[in-house]
């Protein structure tokens, strides 16, 4: 089937369980097709996050480095002898770690989302992304998404009646009044939308209205069912409240009580004895009349979905267009649309990658979306000369909420089902990660996981996870490793909320002890909840004065003296909160904002604002204007310098960090900086920046610690149920990797039996989806600790009758005996060669001299270096910074801007002759009038500029051309002593002039319209003088464009060259004007085409201009 040299099936899908290797799967597939032959353009690996990306090519090319090394040869012979490639020796290693490394940028090891913008950028205007588009941060796109609410809310486009939209409103509450409207809606676009835009109009009609019952029928059944007499009180009871309840029209009520209940459910029993059938028949109208009622309600609620996720996605795309800015789930979507409907293969003449050899990773947690693209990609490798390989693991599918769909592991087999090559399967359970005693007893819960009484409502999920668990074992390497896994209850609290509560606490307190009877360890505490990581990292610091680090850093603003800076802004942007001016009161900053020290005996000036502080907070906001934040924030940190803790003083240079970057508007995708304080405070609030001192406790949710791995783990946070909420909607759909075909607004459990049996099944599918996650959620989080694990669960509530049905009840139930879970108590421990009790793993120790941690900050005594602050009168301080080849911007989108832009091959060709060219200097005894470097000084220079560029004989040939060329020749000779022509003709009189060479020369200008410092280097210059004063100046800077074929395409290229190089041009020369007190007019500029000898003047500033 290929004609690749490989030692496997081209085809593979590789089912791998936590610890057991998949990366150095994906690194062994790549090589295998690196050594038999493939191309690197044809090799696309993708996985879900960048992290993981970068450690694949680093474990990569760190594997090829080692059986590169010619001093080492058995590290090639390893390697060979594990990609069962037969001896392969380390030259041919070394080799191809050159290639590597020189096409890195032709290797495709990225994200999903990387990939499919990538294909985006050469099809923007076949799929409709604006011109100038790109990726929005999640504070961007959650702005544009209010912003899009905001305008549904207050403009007409719902209807020309605000009685419409409280009507819609109302629907979409369920028929209920409710407050907090905005994040309501919110809550349901953010999580439908994408639904909404991959369903048709119908799919969100198929639940029709029932017919309605009237109300003389229902008054008609009302007397039937009581006319009724029974024998049994209760009975009688029950029917009168369901009577009472008709006749109140309660039908949520009606249907989940009394007789009624029982006989919706079809269990025609009530406290054992039998109802009568004439007795459901006399119920049926009163039954149908709540059915009309109930369903109808959902339909409305249906209904008003849609409108509103229809008029949502209009204002959002609209907006969208307007700024330019989308989301990956939006490019995702959009080059899906344009790969099924054939709108992808017109922009392929653009450079979109044809990728051959595919290596997916994590493809659980593919979604629909995504697997629209990668289905045609996939099944051109199957029936072509292509390869795949994907490896994921159903047991931790955990992200469903967010469209993965593992069952794509099943039924991408069924693509090469019709190929001479079927798909095949391996199984990886052999960890390389934990301690036998982890495994143990995650074999122990998974293989008792269907009999547990915790997942009594859910038996199909239960006993399919247990029958699909394959046992893990320790690899051979970590047989004897020590380990511990301990389940402990905390103490109990007086009552529900106060004993979750005392569950953080205990959690805390068992990290706390673990990180210092174990400074070497790493150490992660996982939750559920990004709520309980908040908690928890306020516990550590707290109470045990550990500064915890969570997953993608903490926020910055969690430092009192960044919070004391940030109340100073605020106060400037709002005189009046009383707040930030008492938080400023009892503080150092209190004379920086103009407030007396606060005393709590005389409050009455506190509440009023002086003069003083009137005119303090009007300085700050000038200087604000004039100095920008940075300036304002430096002036807070000298005040604050003597005060707070080391840990409070790096916060605060990340915080001028981030003012100096607001001043810059250097920003990323985070809103413009304006000079509204509130902005800001709010954009500092809303970062989080990592501590320069790691943290020994990592505190993050279990999603967050997918792929991670730590010596010590505590897992808590369990005891939550395990559908915390239902669904908004129903989906149904023919199996779970068909179009959807119905959406219905999500029913009540009493409803549901009212339902069509169609919509039944679907309702128990979205707990079944919840509950599968949650389990898998579980097992990522007993996966991840390498030596020892504490999993903390709350005791027993004091009147438990049963194990409460939470993943804390699963932990229960598989690993403990029946019976109530004593408070304060370790009800489970498992050890494997190490002592009982024990909280000291051993291991190695951390050896070495003394490093910072957070339990210990020491931080050196330097002297501080104390920057003078600018006068009024000078430019700002932190000017930005452009290169003069970015200075030409402007929102017009070229057409050639959209073809593929030149290879990293190309480029590093590009620098190489520049550099050749800027080291020729002048000669007097060269018949040239220049010195041709040798061989050898050519690549010298070679290894200095581009040490992996292979030697390659003919490019040397290529430049040796070029110096043959007799305009080429005339730039790089030495002149005579006079004056030149070109200079002449600007205004200077002809006669004797020294020329000087310059070359290389950097430079740094500060351009007068904007105030950026744009800084580079000029190739060559030539200086001339007289009487030993600088009068005039020839700048030359070689390029080698193509320029085109025909005559036509020379003339066009070379018109277009000089608008887009004269800016450049003309920063070259201001800086030499500057420098040298040259007139400008007195300086010219030339572009020299060093591929074909072509010299062409560039603009003026004042032509440009024009």
């Amino acid at each position: 089937m290929t004609s690749l040299n490989l030692s496997t099936s081209p085809f593979i899908s590789v089912r791998a369980s936590a610890g057991t290797g998949k990366t150095h799967s994906l690194t062994n597939r790549l090589l295998e097709l690196l050594l038999g032959g493939a191309a690197i353009e044809d090799i696309f690996a993708a996985t879900f996050a960048r992290k993981a990306a970068g450690e694949i090519l680093v474990r990569l090319l760190r594997r090829l480095a080692i059986a590169a090394d010619s001093s080492n040869p058995r590290m090639a012979e390893t390697l060979s002898a594990e990609l069962a490639l037969g001896t392969v020796n380390t030259e041919t290693f070394r080799d191809l770690l050159v290639k590597v490394t020189a096409s890195l940028d032709q290797l495709m090891i990225g994200t999903l989302d990387s990939f499919f913008v990538s294909w985006a950028g050469s099809s923007r205007f076949e799929i409709g992304l604006p011109a100038g588009w790109s990726i929005g941060n999640e504070r961007t796109l959650t702005r544009l998404r209010r912003m899009a609410i905001q305008r549904l809310l207050v403009g007409d486009t719902i209807s020309n009646t605000t009685a419409d939209l409280a009507t819609l409103i109302v629907q979409l509450n369920g028929g209920r009044l409710a407050i907090g409207l905005e994040k309501s809606i919110e809550g349901i676009v953010t999580s439908l939308a994408g639904v909404f835009r991959d369903t048709l109009p119908a799919a969100w009609n198929c639940l029709t209205l029932p017919p309605e019952i009237s109300s003389q029928d229902i008054s008609t059944a009302m007397l039937e069912v009581l006319a009724f007499s029974f024998t049994d009180s209760r009975f009688t009871s029950a029917r009168d409240s369901d009577i009472e309840r008709a006749r109140a029209l309660h039908w949520d009520d009606f249907v989940q009580k009394g007789l009624v209940a029982k006989i919706v459910s079809g269990d025609l029993t009530y406290y054992s004895k039998p109802i009568d059938s004439d007795v459901a028949k006399a119920y049926r109208p009163l039954i149908e009349a709540a059915r009309s009622a109930l369903v109808g309600r959902i339909v409305l609620k249906t209904r008003a979905m849609h409108d509103m996720l229809s008029l949502y996605t209009q204002l959002y795309d609209g907006l969208v267009a307007q700024e330019g800015v989308v989301s990956f789930d939006d490019i995702t979507r959009l080059v899906g649309d344009a790969v099924s409907n054939g709108r992808i293969d017109s922009a392929r003449w653009r450079g979109i990658p044809s990728h051959r050899h595919l290596l997916l990773d994590e493809f659980q947690d593919t979604s629909l979306s995504q697997w629209r693209i990668l289905k045609t990609i996939i099944s051109k490798a199957a029936a072509s000369e292509g390869t795949f390989y994907c490896v994921g693991d159903e047991k931790q599918a955990i992200y469903g909420w967010r469209g993965g769909r593992s069952e794509l592991l099943e039924y991408v087999g069924k693509l090469f089902e019709t190929g001479p090559i079927p798909l095949s399967t391996r199984q990886l359970s052999h960890s390389y990660r934990s301690s036998p005693a982890i495994l143990d007893v995650v074999n122990t819960i998974f293989s008792a996981i269907g009999s547990s009484v915790a997942l009594v409502d859910h038996p199909q999920v239960a006993v399919q996870w247990a029958n699909e668990f394959i046992p893990h074992r320790a690899d051979s390497s970590k047989q004897l490793l020590p380990g511990w896994v301990r389940l402990r209850t905390s103490p109990s609290g007086h009552k529900k909320k106060d004993t979750a509560d005392c569950v953080m606490e205990c959690a805390a307190a068992r990290a706390s002890a673990l990180a210092h009877a174990n400074p070497g360890a790493t150490l992660g505490i996982l939750v559920r909840t990004n709520r309980a990581a908040e908690r928890l990292i306020a516990q550590l610091q707290s109470r045990y004065g550990i500064i915890a680090s969570g997953e993608g850093g903490n926020p910055l603003a969690d430092s009192p003296a960044v919070e004391l800076i940030l109340s100073l802004f605020t106060l400037i942007d709002h005189p009046g909160d009383s707040v930030a001016r008492f938080h400023l009161s009892t503080s150092p900053l209190a004379s920086m904002a103009g407030l007396p020290i606060f005393d709590p005996l005389n409050r009455g000036t506190f509440h009023e604002a002086s003069d003083i502080h009137r005119r303090t907070l009007d300085a700050l906001r000038r200087q604000l204007i004039l100095d920008g934040y940075a300036a304002v924030v430096d002036r807070c940190i000298r005040d604050l310098d003597s005060h707070g803790s080391p840990r409070d003083r790096r916060r605060l240079n990340q915080l001028a960090q981030q003012a100096r970057q607001w001043d810059s508007g250097d920003l990323g995708n985070f809103e413009r900086a304006t000079l509204r304080t509130d902005d800001f405070v709010s954009m500092c609030r809303q970062t989080s920046v990592h501590d320069v001192v790691p943290s020994p406790i990592r505190v993050m949710t279990i999603h967050k610690a997918k792929g991670l791995e730590f010596d010590l783990v505590v897992l808590t946070d369990l005891d939550g149920k395990l559908c915390i909420h239902p669904p908004n909607i129903a989906i149904d759909r023919e199996d779970a990797l068909s179009p959807i075909s119905g959406v219905i607004a999500w029913p009540s459990k009493q409803v549901q039996s009212l339902l069509p049996s169609r919509w039944q099944e679907a309702c128990d599918a979205g707990p079944r989806e919840i509950v599968r996650e949650q389990i898998a959620t579980l097992y990522v989080g007993l996966t991840r600790a390498v030596q020892g694990m504490e999993i903390i669960v709350a005791p027993s509530e004091p009147r438990e009758k049963n194990c409460p049905k939470t993943l804390a009840g699963v932990l229960r139930t598989t690993l403990c005996p029946p019976g109530l879970a004593t408070p304060a108590t370790i009800l489970y421990e498992h050890t494997h060669a190490c002592l009982t009790g024990c909280d000291t793993l051993d291991r190695p120790q951390v050896t070495g001299g003394a490093t910072e941690t957070a339990f210990m900050p020491q931080i050196s005594q330097c002297t501080p270096i104390v920057f003078r602050h600018r006068s009024q009168s000078e430019p700002p301080r932190h000017a930005p910074v452009d290169i003069p080849s970015n200075t030409n911007k402007s929102n017009i989108v070229l057409a050639d801007s959209l073809l593929a832009g030149p290879s990293q091959a190309t480029f590093a060709r590009g620098t190489l002759i520049h550099a050749w060219f800027e080291k020729i200097e002048w000669s007097t005894t060269s018949p040239n009038g220049f010195d041709i470097p040798d061989s050898q000084t050519l690549w010298e220079i070679v290894a200095t500029h581009s040490p992996l560029l292979p030697k390659d004989a003919n490019l040397e040939k290529q430049f040796r051309g070029m110096l043959t060329i007799p305009s080429v020749c005339s730039h790089l000779a030495q002149p005579a002593l006079s004056l030149p022509d070109s200079i002449v003709v600007t205004g200077l009189a002809c006669g004797p002039a020294e020329p000087t060479l310059e070359r290389e020369r950097a430079f740094a200008v500060r351009t007068p319209n904007n105030g950026h410092v744009v800084s580079g280097k000029i190739d060559r210059a030539t200086i001339w003088s007289r009487h030993g004063k600088p009068i005039a100046a020839e700048i030359v800077d070689f390029k080698t464009d193509f320029l085109g074929v025909s005559p036509d395409e020379h003339t066009r290229a070379i018109d277009a060259k000089i608008h887009l190089y004269s800016p450049q041009m003309e920063h070259y020369r201001m800086a030499v004007a500057s420098r040298l007190n040259i007139d400008p007019t007195h300086i010219t500029t030339t572009l020299l085409f060093v591929e074909t000898g072509m010299a062409v003047r560039t603009l003026s500033l004042s032509t440009i201009s024009t």
